[in-house]
């Protein structure tokens, strides 16, 4: 399962803009994922705003930091009894 999810950094813009826009940069990744060839039940996206910062806002690399995607997935390892 591969999740995907996309932030901003919060400066300008409404929260529900920032959401929609994180939202759809999500989406745009999922799409290139899948046409590269992993299975769309396999994917999920999330836009999650300006939530989670890893920089500071106030500075110039700050914000660009919070401009992000993060790909996540997770391997399900079966043990056979």
């Amino acid at each position: 399962r591969i999740t995907v999810a996309a932030f901003c950094d919060g400066v300008g813009g409404a929260w529900h803009e920032q959401h929609k826009m994180t939202e759809a940069r999500a989406h745009t990744m999922v799409a290139f994922l899948w046409a590269n060839g992993i299975p769309s039940h396999q994917l999920s996206a999330e836009g999650l705003g300006a939530y989670f910062p890893i920089g500071d806002n106030h500075l110039i690399h700050g914000s660009a930091h919070n401009r992000r995607i993060e790909i996540q997935w997770r391997i399900d390892q079966r043990v056979s009894t």
